[in-house]
């Protein structure tokens, strides 16, 4: 079964360069992306245990603090006759007290215990998915109306069909890893919980890709209709990172070879279908590569595929 994207004609630059984007979730039209419900950060007896070995108040750290702050001022004004010691003393105790609520308030954030603190944790958690993951989509249909009409700017783009057994869609090297991997989106009526460091599904295979899937292949059943499959990169290793206004673009190199064919859009302008073949001519590369033409059908509401 081959896999599809609906694209633009701006986007012939996939065939003329070889390269592709993986996009980070926030740049998606659906804010729900990579966005299940953050039930905790971890198990319970693990957050205890953090607490219990956090540097949230560490005696050292706040003596030097202090220290540096009390020789600025003095460095500021050389003439000043005070009793450091004592202020340094009077400060300490006085941080001493504000000890329980610094760490109380610290305990609130690692539990998102309140809506604040839970707000503030779920948006950190989101932007580092954001600048560490990108997704590429694709789907199994080429005949979808509504995808055509989302995707291709109105039919007058084009859908790049892919031979969806070329190895560039698993470049796993050991069978638990989630990224560099193909796979199916499951729909869901309800958004998956998760915990957002499960070491209980971590701790085996099937575990670990059952959490990877709640938060990257998981979408409300509104989508439904797109039939969609993706693959998940690691952005820190992509090569070609070009900035954006609100998205930094990240392209991956694609083997032309997993390219198998180029389906125009039914309201795509001669000039387009033109540079198209001109491009496909251009370069024994891509003479592999097979042309067919949307056309409306004359009776029902489809398209058909016919060579151009």
């Amino acid at each position: 079964m081959p896999i599809y994207k609906y694209v633009t004609i701006d986007r012939l630059d996939i065939i003329k360069t070889g390269q592709i984007r993986f996009t980070q979730p926030s740049a998606f039209n659906d804010p729900f992306e990579a966005y299940p419900y953050f039930l905790k950060i971890a198990d319970d007896q693990e957050i205890e245990n953090a607490l219990k070995t956090s540097s949230v108040w560490d005696d050292k750290k706040i003596d030097k603090m202090l220290e540096e702050s009390l020789q600025n001022e003095l460095k500021k004004h050389p003439g000043l006759n005070v009793p450091f010691d004592k202020v340094k003393g009077f400060m300490r105790a006085g941080m001493k007290e504000g000890k329980p609520i610094v760490e109380g308030l610290f305990k609130k954030f690692i539990t998102m215990d309140g809506a604040p603190f839970r707000d503030i944790m779920v948006k950190t958690i989101l932007s580092a998915i954001d600048k560490e993951l990108g997704i590429l989509c694709l789907t199994e249909s080429r005949d979808n109306l509504l995808m055509w009409a989302h995707y291709t700017s109105n039919h007058t783009g084009f859908v790049i069909e892919f031979n969806e057994k070329h190895s560039f869609w698993d470049q796993r090297e050991k069978s638990n890893e989630t990224s560099r991997v193909l796979r199916k989106v499951r729909y869901s009526k309800e958004r998956p919980e998760i915990t957002v460091f499960d070491t209980d599904k971590m701790k085996n295979e099937q575990g670990l890709m059952r959490w990877a899937e709640n938060i990257f292949w998981t979408k409300s059943d509104h989508w439904q209709y797109e039939h969609e499959w993706r693959m998940v990169y690691t952005l820190r290793d992509c090569q070609n990172k070009i900035p954006g206004g609100t998205h930094d673009i990240y392209l991956f190199p694609i083997p032309i070879e997993c390219i198998t064919g180029l389906i125009i859009g039914c309201r795509m302008s001669d000039t387009n279908k033109q540079s198209i073949r001109d491009l496909l001519r251009s370069d024994n590369r891509f003479s592999h590569i097979r042309i067919s033409q949307a056309e409306i059908d004359h009776r029902g509401y489809k398209l058909n595929f016919n060579q151009p």
